[in-house]
């Protein structure tokens, strides 16, 4: 879910996906990408990062249920 919307995202902003892509070139080249590369490709962990908190794979919020009938003002719950 979350490559989703980092695909949509980066159509919906393709100034983002062109710095990326110079990001990529600069740092990883034409050779093979290593797990090291990845503490140098600073952007791209930022928009991933930024991606996940904008559109969470899970919900972050948890449901509330009152434990007792409570009244404020005109309404009841």
């Amino acid at each position: 879910m979350t490559f989703q919307w980092i695909m949509l995202l980066m159509v919906k902003y393709p100034e983002m996906q062109k710095r990326m892509r110079h990001e990529i070139d600069s740092v990883i080249g034409d050779r093979m990408a290593v797990h090291d590369d990845r503490n140098h490709c600073h952007f791209i962990n930022a928009f991933i990062t930024e991606t996940m908190r904008f559109r969470s794979v899970a919900p972050v919020g948890v449901f509330h249920k009152n434990l007792i009938s409570t009244k404020i003002g005109i309404y009841l719950r």
